[in-house]
């Protein structure tokens, strides 16, 4: 049996066959030590941002070329939408990301369709964070 696989979009692209996902919370805050050694945490404006960090099984290479030619002429700022945020109540709404392309590698996968191996598939991993 297969893991699910989210769908996720960096504005109107789809990014297929997302199957981990990794959410967490980073708090913008500055800490110090008082005069009495005490811990004090400041928030700084922004407060907290959610990052995500995805994994996709491998894609054909043209997709995967596709995805990585968009961000780049986005500058990797690009509008995300992602299936879980409608299920936990957020309704259907995209946030202002920062995407990071931290895995672009070839990989050995049978074709979907032939199921022929082939070596011109592509593993991605990102990491997306709130503005």
């Amino acid at each position: 049996m297969m893991a699910k696989e989210y769908i996720i979009k960096f504005d109107h692209i789809e990014i297929p066959y997302v199957f981990e996902v990794d959410m967490d919370v980073e708090k913008n805050v500055d800490k110090e030590r008082g005069a009495m050694g005490t811990l004090q945490q400041f928030f700084l404006a922004g407060g907290a941002k959610r990052v995500w960090s995805f994994t996709t099984r491998p894609l054909p290479y043209s997709k995967a070329e596709g995805i990585e030619e968009h961000l780049y002429a986005n500058g990797y700022e690009v509008d995300f939408w992602y299936d879980l945020l409608q299920e936990e109540g957020e309704g259907d709404v995209t946030i202002p990301v920062v995407v990071e392309l931290d895995d672009f590698s070839r990989a050995e996968y049978p074709d979907r369709d032939t199921g022929e191996w082939r070596d011109d598939y592509i593993e991605m991993a990102f990491t997306v964070e709130e503005k």
